[in-house]
């Protein structure tokens, strides 16, 4: 992500304390060619693996792990943290803290009910329970699937944003 920071112009920030930093302007966004994102031969998707990081798939994809900006733009990731899988052993961590249980309560803890169809109904004849674990499982495994802007227009998106930081420093 350094490499994503680099032309970001700088920033003083004081903390409560009183503390002074200087840091890149997080406040600035640069979107690189938005119409990409949503062409169909422009963007793939891809599975991310158990413990695969953002800069891990830049360097297998694009050559450079500073690339993991791209990573997460293209998959319109925003938050890191909350939008990206977990690992197992995260995911386990993520539920004990978020539900106060231990991991083999939230195997058997009902979260909620759903009919045959999946859609989420309340508990009754028919209603298939959902485990908390089998809950936030589904909703990790879902964040696997991202996408990804093909690496054939790597040169065009960093000759864009150096335009773009060319321009803001002009001002």
């Amino acid at each position: 992500m350094r490499q994503y920071f680099k032309d970001f112009p700088l920033v003083e920030y004081t903390l409560p304390s009183g503390i002074k930093f200087t840091s890149a302007d997080l406040h600035i966004r640069f979107r690189p060619i938005s119409i990409l994102l949503n062409k169909y031969l422009t963007t793939y998707q891809y599975q991310v693996e158990d413990s695969e990081r953002p800069d891990m798939i830049a360097q297998r994809y694009y050559g450079h792990a500073d690339f993991a900006w791209l990573v997460l733009i293209s998959g319109e990731l925003y938050h890191y943290v909350d939008e990206f899988p977990l690992t197992e052993i995260q995911l386990v961590d993520h539920i004990q803290t978020s539900y106060g249980i231990p991991i083999q309560d939230a195997m058997t803890t009902v979260h909620h009910y759903v009919d045959s169809d999946g859609d989420v109904v309340d508990p009754g004849v028919g209603a298939i329970p959902i485990t908390i674990y089998e809950h936030e499982f589904e909703m990790n495994e879902s964040k696997r699937i991202i996408k990804l802007i093909s690496k054939d227009y790597l040169p065009k998106i960093v000759a864009e944003m150096e335009q773009f930081f060319l321009v803001l420093k002009r001002g």
